[in-house]
């Protein structure tokens, strides 16, 4: 899904920039699609978040917050104290979606249902 989502992207016109823990395996693909930029972000590391986020200039029309992991052999924990799961599925992307709005007011940023507002409660529950 990433790699036909950013192809889709750059084949529109779009600037984008491929979030990753190691840049440099986005190499091949930044030769494929010129449109593109790769830069170092960990969503399970909110240092990195932050990082990312302040060093973030622009729109940002879309974001595909995909990032993820699950069934990890073992229960790991990264260092904020956070399991490894948890942080890298949810709470790395709950930051980032609030850390990109406040560099740029009025931005439109896309997020998945637990990162926004919340819902309003279902009548009857």
């Amino acid at each position: 899904m990433k790699l036909t989502t950013t192809r889709c992207r750059d084949g529109a016109g779009a600037q984008v920039t491929i979030a990753t823990r190691i840049p440099a395996i986005a190499q091949p693909l930044l030769e494929e699609l010129p449109g593109s930029r790769a830069v170092a972000l960990d969503v399970s590391d909110l240092a990195s978040v932050r990082a990312f986020c302040a060093d973030w200039s622009g729109p940002v029309d879309a974001l595909v917050a995909n990032a993820g992991v699950m069934l990890l052999p073992t229960c790991e924990v990264n260092a904020h104290g956070w399991e490894t799961q948890l942080s890298t599925n949810y709470l790395g992307h709950c930051a980032l979606v609030p850390g990109l709005r406040s560099r740029r007011p009025g931005t439109p940023a896309g997020s998945s249902r637990p990162c926004a507002q919340p819902a309003a409660p279902t009548p009857g529950t």
